[in-house]
């Protein structure tokens, strides 16, 4: 696997070893035909995106080509095609996120989720934050290593440092922001109180790693049901949400882009199809624009 970055290598070997344990051997024996039924597998069984199905045929090509060295290429790499969706992100308003923020009534877990709605981070990114990332003074917060390995800042707003203060306050962790349990804590939705949240508290201030993705998986999942919403929400939502309402408040694409991390303007142009607001503003000046530049030869016209 020459050429490939080390975090890819690591997400190349993770499919290959996907890929062993569901054919039961050595990848290395694998051949053509037993490769393209997992293809089949993952496409008609497993349903999986069009982006995983992808990942898997990249690595898969380097492992049996640019590793192993068989040549020549197997039909099967040209044979999967798999189109990808473009189906527009799930997004909430603003009541719906007041609604579903109002169903946590678990500090750790409403911090977060608030967090995630006031930065617009990923969850990795906000799993990974350390107390050291947040620069008070000047209201902004240092996003290190974001997807592809890029380092942005993110504005803070006084609301939001206090949100994070009065969390902080709760573990004293002298590193991390969002500290996790063990797995033998299990998941604590319901108020934390007394001796127990207190417990959680010291151990969560000596944690040496941060909270799990699975604990907030199950955190969301129990604020869906609690909310009574009908929509598809995730975590991701909440990143969606954060741009959508950005950009209606009249923030440019391109800080909005710059926020997100985004490698691509284009990336942050779908935010544009899910806006209303915008919408009801272009219309607002497109009929000040025929007012003002139209209209008076409009009326000469039918008036001749």
């Amino acid at each position: 696997m020459q050429d490939v970055s080390s975090k890819s290598v690591d997400t190349y070997s993770a499919q290959i070893r996907v890929l062993g344990g569901h054919c039961c051997c050595d990848p290395s024996e694998i051949n053509e035909t037993q490769l393209r039924a997992y293809f089949l597998f993952c496409r008609r069984q497993k349903h999986y995106h069009a982006t995983t199905i992808n990942l898997k045929k990249v690595a898969f090509r380097h492992f049996f080509h640019g590793y192993l060295g068989i040549q020549p290429e197997w039909k099967v790499f040209s044979d999967v095609k798999v189109r990808r969706r473009n189906d527009l992100p799930v997004v909430l308003s603003r009541e719906e996120v007041r609604v579903l923020l109002g169903c946590l009534d678990n500090i750790k877990y409403h911090t977060f989720f608030s967090f995630v709605y006031a930065t617009g981070l990923r969850v990795s990114e906000a799993c990974n934050v350390s107390v050291r990332d947040i620069e008070s003074n000047d209201g902004r917060l240092l996003v290190r290593k974001g997807k592809g390995g890029k380092s942005r800042y993110v504005p803070l707003t006084l609301a939001t440092i206090e949100m994070l203060r009065r969390w902080w306050k709760c573990h004293r962790n002298p590193d991390l922001l969002f500290p996790g349990l063990p797995d033998s804590w299990g998941l604590t939705l319901g108020k934390d109180v007394g001796t127990r949240f207190a417990e959680q508290c010291l151990v969560m201030g000596q944690a040496d790693k941060p909270m799990s993705t699975s604990s907030i998986q199950r955190a969301m999942i129990y604020a869906r049901k609690r909310s009574g919403l009908k929509k598809n929400v995730t975590t991701h939502t909440l990143r969606h949400s954060f741009a959508t309402h950005l950009l209606e408040d009249g923030v440019g694409l391109r800080q909005i882009s710059a926020y997100l991390g985004h490698a691509s303007l284009n990336q942050t142009l779908v935010y544009v199809h899910l806006s209303a607001r915008t919408d009801a503003h272009t219309r607002e000046a497109m009929a000040g624009l025929f007012q003002e530049v139209v209209g008076p030869s409009a009326e000469e016209v039918i008036l001749k």
